[in-house]
């Protein structure tokens, strides 16, 4: 079974803690959706959070962002180039 490393964003200290204290395989830190990297720099300050990622999953989230299309734009910043066959 192949390994991954997951990490969990979210603007809610309070979702953070319990997503804490549920799954030990998840690295949860705080954030904003319209500046990944960002978050990801303040983040690096106290956890070991990759700049890029391979995948990117958001539920339930973008109807609290207003401007979305700075959503997308931020998480096409943080993923990882593909590769070209």
């Amino acid at each position: 079974m192949p390994t991954a490393s997951l990490y969990a964003m979210d603007a809610t200290p309070a979702m953070l803690l319990a997503l804490a204290k549920k799954k030990e395989n998840i690295s949860p830190f705080f954030g904003i959706a319209e500046n990944i990297a960002g978050s990801i720099e303040n983040a690096k300050k106290y956890a070991a959070v990759p700049k890029r990622f391979d995948a990117v999953f958001s539920t339930l989230m973008l109807h609290h962002c207003p401007d979305i299309d700075k959503v997308f734009k931020s998480v096409r910043h943080v993923l990882k180039p593909t590769s070209k066959p």
